[in-house]
């Protein structure tokens, strides 16, 4: 894939674990690195930010999501706060790990993103207008690629109808059991460094 555009948008983190009592997640400790704390108690949820470094964290009973909106080249220093969150929270079982890269993109030589996925992924597309009697319009792709335990989810969705901007989001899935802060730390630094290469490669095959 050629763009004329690109723009990185969001790497986000997602952990799996065994449910938390999210009540004895440390509020003060949290706050070492995040200014705003939210505690949804009714939901079971905190909500964490930091503006300046643009990171947003969601902790919920069986669910942590870390979240860099920073528009920079993707890096595994957009994890610079992981340490706080996890330090902030009573020990967890992760059973999962998944690292997510959004980025919007204008393909090259095409000024409508809908019909360049229609086109780029539907072998029989003019068959399926014929059936539905009617011009596609909107076309979406979602494929996952490698083994149950550790995969990629790849999603290239046109931004709005008619629009000339793709949204592609690639997510790196490993199924793995993680105890200790320091080895949850460097398998996300893993993962996060797994994703990037892989949608740098992607970029050029599809």
């Amino acid at each position: 894939m050629e763009f004329t555009q690109l723009k990185n948008v969001q790497t986000t983190l997602v952990y799996i674990y065994n449910p938390i009592p999210v009540e004895k997640v440390s509020i003060d400790l949290l706050k070492k690195g995040f200014p705003t704390v939210v505690n949804i108690s009714e939901q079971g949820l905190l909500l964490a930010e930091s503006p300046e470094k643009k990171t947003k964290v969601q902790i919920g009973t069986t669910r942590l999501e870390y979240t860099n909106n920073s528009e920079e080249e993707f890096s595994t220093s957009v994890l610079g706060l992981l340490g706080d969150v996890l330090g902030a929270m009573p020990p967890v079982d992760i059973k999962a790990v998944g690292a997510n890269l959004h980025i919007r993109a204008v393909p090259k030589d095409c000024s409508n993103a809908s019909a360049y996925t229609t086109e780029a992924f539907l072998a029989n597309a003019k068959e399926l207008e014929e059936k539905l009697g009617a011009p596609l319009i909107h076309t979406a792709c979602r494929i996952m690629y490698g083994q149950p335990s550790n995969f990629f989810d790849l999603r290239v969705t046109p931004l709005e109808i008619q629009s000339e901007w793709l949204h592609v989001q690639l997510h790196y899935h490993l199924q793995e059991n993680l105890a200790d802060t320091e080895r949850i730390v460097e398998q996300t630094h893993a993962c996060l460094e797994q994703a990037i290469r892989e949608l740098d490669r992607l970029k050029g095959i599809i």
